[in-house]
């Protein structure tokens, strides 16, 4: 009876939903942009920064100037946006009526500059946009967004204007103090504040700091380590099947991925190292064994020993990944570091597993570029052959690599 009264309900919509949308359609007005939508999507166009391109770019810069020092409206939504929000106003969407913002658009501008070290533009863009911010902050103190700092930090380190970078990261910490005095007892409060500490004991080269700080963000989910809720998470991930969603995790996961970016950029190879080792360990204590959702973490290992040549390590890391999940891809990887190990014969063999995956995947055959990719593939399959000392197969190899796409050399 229930499942009749739902079927009902459903259908009494519909009419309903199609009215809503025709009436939107019917009163649907569109509200020409701003000069800067125009000159930004312009400068997207072109492709390198180009003289055109800079003037695009300026054009969108000089567009504030006719607003008195007030932010520019945002980029108008399109028809289409407006069609669909309309159709579906009984649904809530977190990001309803949002588009580009103008100081949005600065920040791309600015990041094309900074991407081409043109750093006295890039830094232009990115405090004409923190300008326009603090005075909307300023305006409207309850409503408005706090300006965002950490494009224009970044640049100053980059650019090696590293003690104005400071000055602007510890404007960050007494934010974060703030919130924390706020929420005393709050772990999200706490980690923010200790982040920033962070960035800036990383700006000043106090790396012993830096690292405390990253140690303790880790600490503060520490809880979630206990016998109790590892097995809680572990069974309530024994159902996952592996192809929707994802299993459920821990924060303390996010964390320890932190901790190793950070040793990464440090280059200590040895830390980093053992906190991935830690980060896997604690997935598979919660994961079902030789989860899908492992092998990720499994060839970020490998490619770590392999940048460090132990290649015997990278190989089994691979390994362990591709019996969580095998794909063309990840057994073309495996035989690229027997190739640098001299296992010619294993290379040769993974290669030819890996081209068989390929030509397998019926969802990559659909793709206009499969031949293409399979002949690719059999060309490094014929060069691994010739390196193992079997010339006959490296020749069938290769003949049926230029049968497949003529067009190939190498």
């Amino acid at each position: 009876m229930k499942n009749h009264l739902a079927i009902n309900v459903r259908i009494a919509l519909v009419p309903l939903l199609a009215v809503s949308f025709m009436s939107g359609c019917s009163s649907l007005k569109t509200t020409p942009p701003p000069a800067w939508v125009e000159h930004y999507h312009a400068a997207e166009e072109i492709s390198k920064n180009t003289a055109e391109w800079n003037r695009e770019a300026q054009l969108v810069l000089d567009d504030s100037k006719n607003y008195g020092g007030k932010m520019p409206p945002p980029e108008p939504m399109s028809v289409d946006q407006a069609l669909i929000e309309n159709a579906l106003f009984w649904f809530p969407m977190q990001d309803r009526g949002e588009t580009l913002t103008y100081t949005e658009a600065l920040r791309q501008l600015g990041s094309r500059y900074q991407y081409d070290k043109q750093w006295q533009e890039a830094e232009r863009f990115y405090r004409a946009a923190i300008a326009l911010e603090v005075a909307a902050k300023s305006a409207n103190p309850k409503s408005a967004r706090d300006p965002d700092y950490s494009g224009l930090i970044d640049l100053l380190k980059l650019s090696g204007k590293t003690k104005e970078a400071v000055e602007l990261q510890k404007m960050n910490i007494a934010k974060a103090e703030a919130q924390t005095a706020k929420y005393p007892t709050s772990p999200d409060a706490q980690e923010a504040l200790l982040r920033e500490k962070a960035k800036v004991a990383e700006l000043e080269e106090k790396f012993d700091d830096a690292e405390s700080c990253w140690k303790k963000i880790v600490d503060l989910r520490k809880d979630e380590l206990s016998v109790e809720n590892i097995a809680r998470l572990k069974n309530l991930n024994s159902k996952y099947d592996g192809h929707s969603g994802a299993p459920h995790g821990m924060f303390n996961l996010d964390k320890l991925e932190a901790l190793s970016e950070y040793y990464e950029r440090r280059k200590n190879y040895k830390a980093q190292e053992a906190t991935l080792a830690k980060s896997l360990a604690l997935r598979q204590s919660i994961y079902p064994e030789h989860c899908p959702a492992l092998a990720s973490y499994w060839e970020r290992l490998a490619r770590l020993y392999e940048r460090h040549q132990q290649y015997e390590q990278a190989e089994k890391s691979l390994y362990e990944g591709i019996r969580c999940l095998t794909s063309a891809g990840s057994l073309s990887e495996l035989a690229r570091i027997y190739e640098k190990d001299h296992k010619y014969d294993q290379a040769a063999t993974t290669m030819l597993q890996s081209i068989t995956v390929l030509e397998n995947d019926s969802e990559k055959r659909k793709q206009s570029d499969f031949a293409k990719d399979v002949a690719w593939n059999y060309l490094s399959y014929s060069k691994l052959l010739k390196k193992a000392g079997l010339d006959a197969e490296a020749k069938v190899a290769e003949e049926k690599a230029h049968k497949l796409d003529p067009s190939l050399h190498g």
